[in-house]
Formats: C-alpha cells, sequence, structure tokens
C-alpha cells in the first residue's frame, strides 16, 4: 500500500482570493476528490488524506465532501477517441505514368517494414495513406 506524499510541514494551500474560470470554479471539489482518489491505493489512504485536503479547502472559503471513487476511465485510458496519426505519402504526377504507384509504396512498406520491425507500429498500411 502507499500513500500520498508531500512535504513534511506544508499543508496544501487553496487561497480565498483565487478566482478560477466558471467551468472550474463550480467542479473544483470534486476535482480535486477525483484526482485524490485516482493517486490513492485504497480508501483507507484516501480518507487520511482527505481530512488534510478539505481543511484546505474549508480556510479557501469552499464548501463540500471529497469523495472516494476511481470514477470513470478517460478516454486515453479506455483507447476509445484515440486516433493514430496518418502520415500521407503523395506521389508526383505524371500523365505518362501507367504502373500503380500507390501499390508499390505499400508492397515496399512491407517488404522493408515486416511485423517485427521497430518502425512498423508507425509504418504500416493503418498509418500511412495515399493521396493522389
Amino acid at each position: 500500500m502507499w500513500t500520498i506524499q508531500r512535504a513534511q510541514r506544508r499543508s496544501p494551500l487553496h487561497r480565498r482570493g483565487l478566482r478560477p474560470p466558471p467551468s472550474i470554479r463550480g467542479g473544483l471539489v470534486p476535482m480535486i476528490g477525483g484526482r485524490l482518489g485516482s493517486v490513492s491505493s485504497s480508501e483507507t489512504v484516501f480518507n487520511d488524506s482527505e481530512v488534510v485536503y478539505r481543511g484546505a479547502l474549508r480556510k479557501g472559503g469552499r464548501s463540500g465532501r471529497l469523495r472516494w471513487g476511481r470514477g470513470a476511465p478517460s478516454p486515453r485510458q479506455t483507447g476509445a477517441g484515440r486516433r493514430r496519426a496518418v502520415i500521407w505519402f503523395g506521389p508526383p504526377f505524371g500523365e505518362g505514368v501507367t504502373a500503380g504507384i500507390g501499390g508499390e509504396f505499400f508492397k515496399l512498406l512491407e517488404e522493408h517494414f515486416p511485423a517485427r520491425h521497430g518502425f512498423r507500429g508507425m509504418l504500416n498500411g493503418s498509418t500511412v495513406g495515399l493521396s493522389c
């Protein structure tokens, strides 16, 4: 079990005169509680730290209770909404060219970046696009 690390004689500080934007102001206590819950290894550790943070919020003029809970995973954690960067290949135009340059290019990708190659994750059919 691990705990939250902070300087021994320093307590968290929330200044009363601080005026965050309205979108932050309304959700400040849940945001702090969510962050505290995500870095706490258990509910016991959370409850021990919650007393200190709740006191700092109270000194800053904020009310509310910090709640234990991991919350929903962010899209970054689940992979949803993550799009791979596409590298675009634009072959030069030529009226006299009859060969399928795009097909040849993808064959070269397969040949020079096989499945176990270090750059295969960046250079494959899913991450390289062809613009004609």
